[in-house]
């Protein structure tokens, strides 16, 4: 499919959920212009011609790789100055929307999507802040599953985020609908930019207000879980990996009772927010888990970032930094055990993802197992 027929179908997509549930669109016959801008050879972002609607959205993106901060910085000035379709590469689209059936005769809101489209996969999803086009304020957002696998993700974080409510926890995304079988949803819209890189303590009192249960579990108790799985799975990993993450999973000892937590799964930069100065919030809970582990955010959160960006190991970053030193003091577990999460981390999330040695992460993360194991 080329990047236009990608853009068109999944405007058609966004439209319709749109259409469905606010009848958000004008008549069939009005015409609206968007740019497509692509990143990395792919199709990446979906706006629309007047940049007073693109603009506070994209504000809100942050591109992590300096080079690509800069030619994203460019972008922004061009969009801004209504010369994006001078940059090669970017395409102008016209698109009509679905007509919608509703007998309502009231004058019809004409929110303006601002879409962005993520990473090619088997979990591709594209995700849509509609601008009211008076206020110029986002109202809501909406994910579409482009592919089959995503449905699953979309479906487990709506539900997560409906968990998640009961508690009270600040800040967080509200469902507004689940629709298609969970192949799309709508959920309120979080204020605030992306974060930096850099861990701070806004991160540490966020993660601390997640609720912690009274169900708990024990290394002991985890290191049978993990080997029963390799016991059940032996022709899934190669004999080097299943002697590194044997070796590993000898070290995680102790009757020590750990709390269950809910965690966010994927909390990196990219999937937080600054509110204020002090505060910070996540969005993206896709790989939520009720059944979290201590210290499985703050692994990711290092993880993620040395697998893409590169730097020092990740491992003597966590152990060294004494923010989450304050972390594991707060939630009351031993600092000596820190090495024994940060192996949970690795081998969990290797053994339990699907990655495995064939995705980049998975081979980077036995990778990690592997040091570990000649320690």
């Amino acid at each position: 499919m080329n990047r236009e027929r990608e853009a068109i179908h999944i405007l058609g997509l966004i439209f319709n959920v749109a259409s469905e549930k606010k009848n958000y669109l004008s008549d069939s016959n009005e015409l609206y212009t968007f740019f497509t801008i692509p990143g990395q050879g792919n199709l990446r972002w979906i706006v629309p011609e007047d940049p007073r609607f693109g603009i506070p959205v994209l504000c809100q993106w942050r591109p992590y790789k300096p080079w690509s901060y800069i030619k994203w910085k460019l972008i922004l000035f061009l969009y801004s100055k209504r010369l994006l379709k001078k940059i090669q590469g970017i395409s102008t689209l016209k698109f009509t929307p679905y007509k919608t059936h509703s007998q309502d005769t009231k004058p019809r809101q004409r929110l303006v999507p601002v879409i962005y489209v993520g990473t090619p996969g088997t979990h591709q999803k594209a995700v849509a802040t509609f601008i009211n086009p008076v206020t110029g304020i986002p109202v809501n957002v909406v994910k579409v599953a482009l592919k089959k696998s995503a449905v699953e993700n979309l479906t487990r974080e709506a539900e997560m985020l409906k968990k998640i409510a009961e508690f009270n926890v600040p800040g967080i995304p509200k469902i507004i609908s689940i629709e298609n079988n969970g192949a799309k949803t709508v959920q309120t819209v979080i204020p605030g930019r992306l974060t930096s890189r850099k861990l701070t303590k806004a991160h540490i009192n966020w993660l601390l207000k997640l609720p912690r249960f009274e169900k708990t579990t024990t290394f002991d108790e985890q290191k049978q879980i993990i080997q029963g799985v390799l016991a059940k799975q032996q022709s899934a990993f190669t004999e080097m990996e299943r002697n590194s993450i044997h070796t590993v999973s000898k070290t995680l000892q102790g009757k020590g009772l750990i709390p269950y937590l809910i965690i966010h799964g994927d909390f990196a930069p990219w999937n937080l927010k600054r509110l204020t100065n002090d505060e910070i919030t996540a969005i993206d809970w896709e790989d939520s888990d009720l059944n979290g582990l201590p210290l499985w955010d703050l692994s990711h959160f290092f993880c993620i970032q040395a697998h893409l960006f590169g730097g020092p190991n990740p491992f003597k970053k966590i152990r060294e930094c004494p923010l989450v030193a304050l972390y594991i003091k707060k939630i009351g577990l031993d600092q000596n055990n820190i090495r024994q999460f940060y192996t949970l981390y690795l081998i969990k999330k290797f053994i339990g993802s699907g990655l495995f040695s064939t995705n980049s992460y998975g081979a980077f993360l036995i990778q990690q197992i592997h040091q570990i194991s000649q320690q």
